[in-house]
């Protein structure tokens, strides 16, 4: 395995570019996009309805 990165930094090196950050060292801002049929818009909004929770709450607490 890190016979494959070494080789992965290398070749990045070689192209003149630069090793991405990892993962875990990233910032990242809490905020997410997400696009789904207008079907399952109107079904997850009326889960959430039901269950007295926005639609955040509702999607958050399943992720």
């Amino acid at each position: 395995m890190v016979d494959v990165v070494r080789e992965a930094l290398e070749i990045l090196e070689g192209e003149g570019r630069k090793a991405p950050l990892p993962m875990g060292s990233r910032r990242y801002s809490g905020h997410l996009s997400l696009r789904i049929p207008p079907e399952e818009h109107r079904r997850v909004a009326m889960e959430a309805a039901e269950a007295g929770v926005s639609i955040n709450q509702l999607v958050a607490a399943r992720i």
